[in-house]
């Protein structure tokens, strides 16, 4: 097992994160759910566990609920094989929704998981998620033709 920052499979993991970001923020549900395996293993924070099918469902109602997104994660450990790799990771996000078009309410979300990737067909996808921590808090309304997210700190993903 290895931790080492140069790790070519870290790399390629950090190429998956970068990916299902993207597709995430493009609303594009078919790329981000790829990054899921199948027989995916989600447990949230209350102790309920759903596959990959109920998770595709939760985010396609956040696409249609949310306008803006912006995130970034500490990692805070990482351990590989080459066929498996698992980390830790705390993430902080802002998001916002939006009503007739100008009114947007913004939330802040704080969460800490373990998440194992497997590798499969010559790419990385996740196949179990153990949310430990999540918290989502009101952070106020703004008005105007775009919401404006306020700025993440940086974390240890911003030096890697």
């Amino acid at each position: 097992m290895t931790s080492d920052p140069i790790d070519p499979v870290l790399r390629e993991i950090e190429d998956a994160h970068q990916i299902s970001r993207a597709a995430f923020q493009a609303h594009d549900l078919k790329t981000y759910m790829d990054i899921f395996a199948l027989d995916l293993s989600y447990r949230q924070p209350d102790g309920k566990t759903i596959g990959r099918d109920q998770l595709q469902k939760d985010v396609s109602q956040q696409f249609n609920r949310l306008s803006a997104a912006r995130w970034d994660y500490a990692r805070e450990s990482f351990q590989s094989t080459p066929a498996e790799a698992t980390e830790t990771l705390s993430q902080t996000a802002w998001l916002a929704t939006t009503a007739f078009g100008v009114i947007h309410r913004l939330w802040r979300l704080e969460r800490r998981g373990n998440y194992t990737w497997r590798r499969k067909d010559n790419r990385w996808q996740i196949a179990l998620v153990e949310v430990v921590f999540e918290r989502v808090v009101a952070a106020g309304v703004q008005v105007g033709l775009r919401p404006r997210l306020p700025a993440l700190r940086p974390t240890m993903s911003d030096a890697a």
